[in-house]
């Protein structure tokens, strides 16, 4: 596998990143309960303790601009579940969670890391109209629906990726 680069152009590709089929083969590392509770956690844990080891540019950059303020007391939980969340913030939250996929040593289960990465994705597309990712909706769609079927998910964080599936599914691409 590539080594991870902070550099979006150098990025591992997709493909390289994850295959969520290879996922289920094999003896669980996670039994569901302990993935449902490590997102509960995650979801729960100040954003700027995480995201602090990431990008250093990019988190300075963001602790500079006028929302500084809603980093210091967000959680992962609040920024997927806010109304009005700060679109750079869901993209340095994303490329946390692609960098923990890619590091079977990371903080966070796969599985638990992807779905951080589909929820901040369909989180900029429904609240800030941005696309943060490379995949076309089909294969977001795909991804979505696959991580839905997780019975481990939070209510929340389901209807947050329930919402943005059906979103994607009322618009072509």
């Amino acid at each position: 596998m590539p080594e991870h680069s902070t550099d979006p152009d150098n990025a591992p590709s997709w493909a390289d990143l994850i295959d969520i089929d290879s996922m289920d083969k094999g003896p669980p590392v996670w039994s569901g309960n302990d993935l449902g509770a490590v997102l509960r956690h995650q979801l729960s844990a100040p954003i700027q303790f995480d995201l602090s080891n990431l990008d250093a540019q990019a988190v300075a950059n963001l602790q500079q601009s006028p929302q500084a303020g809603r980093l210091l007391v967000s959680t992962f939980g609040q920024l997927l579940h806010e109304a009005d969340p700060n679109p750079e913030l869901l993209d340095l939250t994303r490329r946390f969670a692609k960098s923990a996929m890619n590091d079977q040593n990371g903080p966070l289960p796969r599985e638990v890391a992807l779905v951080l990465y589909y929820a901040c994705i369909l989180v900029a597309l429904i609240h800030c109209g941005r696309r943060i990712t490379r995949l076309d909706n089909d294969a977001l769609a795909r991804g979505v629906r696959s991580v839905l079927e997780w019975q481990w998910l939070d209510l929340r964080t389901r209807e947050v990726l329930q919402r943005g599936l059906d979103d994607l599914a009322a618009k072509p691409g």
